[in-house]
This record gives structure tokens, C-alpha cells and sequence, in this order.
């Protein structure tokens, strides 16, 4: 599919989880990698192919972190910008329902573990 799409001058995107697809991936031409490996830490090998390749990673730790911050009671949200800017129904629902939801979602810990291994390949440790 990658092949085929490069003949048509087009860029392969793809959505990934796991360090192997990641890797058999790149290793095969994908343009643009949708996360970062979240099973294991990359490596300095993988990391320097990336480069050479040129291949795109899209960060996208924000929306991981969205998955469990609100359990952690975020001190921004007691920032006087979000404050003047925001709702004040949704910062209350933060502090309220989405921390209590995120508390007893046992998913949210999966997410925070995701997080902390993608957060190493980006660099943002």
C-alpha cells in the first residue's frame, strides 16, 4: 500500500501503538507516524532512522494526557487565564465529573502509562 501510494506521489499516514509496527513501518516508507511507540521506549536507532527518513511523528501527548489529568487535580485550572477565558460550568465539571470519572476508570491508568512511555520518545521526560 505504501508503494503504491509513493507511485501516486502521495504521503502514507499511519495510526500506531506498538514499537514493531512503528518500526516495520518506517522500514517500509511510511511518511508520517500518528503517536509515538507507546508499548516500549524507543531507541537511538530508531530515533536516528526516523531522521534519515525523514519520517514526521506526530505528538500528541495532549490528547493522552486528557485521558486521566482531571484524577491529578491539574493546578491550571486555577489559572487566572483559563479562569477569565473558560466557562465557569466547565471548570467545575473538571473539578467535579470528569475527576471522579477519571479516578474509577481503570483505563485511565493504561492512558497514563502511555503517556509516561510516549513522553520519552518525544523528549518531553
Amino acid at each position: 500500500m505504501i508503494d503504491e501510494a509513493h507511485k501516486h506521489h502521495l504521503k502514507v499516514f499511519a495510526h500506531i501503538y506498538d514499537y514493531s509496527h512503528a518500526r516495520f513501518l518506517v522500514e517500509h516508507g511510511v511518511d508520517i507516524l500518528a503517536h509515538q511507540p507507546r508499548d516500549r521506549e524507543a531507541d537511538d536507532t530508531f530515533i536516528a532512522e526516523l531522521k534519515r527518513r525523514k519520517v514526521l511523528m506526530i505528538s500528541t501527548l495532549t490528547g493522552s494526557m486528557s485521558y486521566f489529568i482531571y484524577a491529578d487535580s491539574p493546578t491550571w485550572l486555577g489559572d487566572p487565564f483559563l479562569l477569565r477565558w473558560t466557562d465557569p460550568e466547565r471548570i467545575r465539571q473538571a473539578k467535579t465529573e470528569f475527576k471522579v470519572k477519571q479516578m474509577i476508570d481503570r483505563v485511565a491508568d493504561i492512558n497514563r502509562a502511555d503517556f509516561a512511555m510516549a513522553a520519552i520518545t518525544s523528549g518531553a521526560k
